[in-house]
């Protein structure tokens, strides 16, 4: 005789599971967390050209790890509004990569980056009150170079590897404050993006 399995269905987990799941690797039947999702395809993009030793599809690893960064800004807002879309990314950056190492300007640089690499392959960056020089960012891939952005004046780079690591390290610490959070507007908060946001079905 055959036994059927079965599989809650995440979005009535109990709070703890949620972030469990959701910073997790392991899908439920057929329902995955969707910054799963997100980092298989970093990896398997990575992953598609050995020989290139990782500097292979950097534009679009580029793309996916921002998509990540919007969602994960969500979780961390604890809401979804349209109007707070750059102030909840920026807030998440910030949190994510702090500001004493990273300095200042490190969310809105990154906002930035993420407006341009999403909406032009030119990637510019936008102008003081629409004057000035018109500069662009540059995605570069340098293991060694530590440094996320470096403004060279007429361009900014952004290097990949070390932006990666950083936002992995931010999420992590994301994911440390979820689970030892004590404030209920913290965990409801999660809990209602997770809900919309944090999974989905395949097949």
């Amino acid at each position: 005789m055959q036994t059927q399995t079965f599989v809650r269905d995440v979005k009535i987990l109990p709070y703890d599971q949620k972030v469990l799941f959701f910073f997790g690797d392991t899908p439920r039947g057929n329902q995955w967390s969707t910054l799963r999702l997100i980092r298989n395809d970093i990896q398997n993009m990575a992953d598609a050209y050995p020989n290139a030793k990782g500097r292979a599809l950097i534009f679009p690893r580029a793309m996916c790890l921002m998509t990540a960064v919007d969602l994960l800004a969500k979780m961390y807002d604890g809401k979804d509004e349209d109007k707070r879309a750059g102030d909840r990314f920026k807030d998440f950056i910030k949190f994510a990569l702090p500001t004493e190492i990273y300095g200042e300007d490190i969310g809105a640089t990154i906002y930035e980056f993420r407006n341009a690499l999403h909406h032009s392959y030119q990637m510019p960056v936008p102008k003081s009150n629409g004057k000035g020089m018109q500069r662009f960012f540059s995605l570069i891939y340098e293991v060694d170079n530590h440094k996320v952005s470096t403004d060279l004046g007429s361009k900014i780079l952004i290097n990949f590897p070390a932006l990666h690591k950083a936002c992995e390290v931010g999420f992590e610490s994301f994911k440390k404050r979820l689970e030892t959070t004590n404030l209920l507007s913290t965990r409801q908060g999660f809990e209602e993006m997770f809900s919309k946001y944090g999974w989905m079905s395949i097949g």
